[in-house]
């Protein structure tokens, strides 16, 4: 799930308001748009309500949530999805890591900083991962302990058999 900042028209003013994007997963890889909802604010109540609108038009198995890091979202999906696992977003992610990096060498450190989740299995992605800490630490500390702090979250994909999509 995913949000995108809008402007809307709201009692005669125009707001911008999040409007959220949820896409679903079916086990044959198929996707399928779970739901476009806008939110007033971004809140663990707000997702909440977004979940329970998704569970009574019939969503029942949820294994895996991928989003942003934000503590409203993790904390609804930890409540409304019990057993499910949520993952941090690697798109977001590595924007988060990227702040931290000046920007002649991004493109070089990008190029490393992908090839973590492209292995084929956590191990290695974590060798990987392990490797580029090791190489650029002191060079860009903020950035490794960026990546360092939230690696695990990114990798909850591995849990799971993979489905070709």
């Amino acid at each position: 799930m995913d949000a995108l900042y809008e402007n809307i028209r709201n009692d005669h003013q125009i707001i911008k308001m999040a409007i959220h994007v949820v896409c679903g997963l079916r086990m044959d890889g198929t996707r399928e748009i779970l739901a476009i909802e806008p939110m007033y604010q971004e809140s663990k109540e707000s997702y909440a309500a977004l979940f329970d609108q998704l569970k009574a038009r019939g969503i029942e198995s949820t294994w895996l949530v991928v989003s942003d890091s934000h503590k409203g979202i993790v904390s609804a999906v930890n409540e409304s999805f019990i057993g499910a696992s949520w993952q941090r977003c690697k798109v977001h992610f590595m924007g988060n890591i990227l702040a931290h990096v000046p920007a002649k060498q991004k493109k070089h450190f990008t190029g490393k900083l992908k090839q973590i989740w492209l292995q084929p299995d956590y191990q290695s992605a974590m060798a990987d991962a392990n490797h580029l800490m090791n190489e650029f630490e002191s060079r860009y500390l903020n950035a490794i302990r960026t990546l360092e702090n939230g690696l695990e979250d990114s990798l909850q994909f591995f849990n799971f058999e993979q489905i070709d999509s």
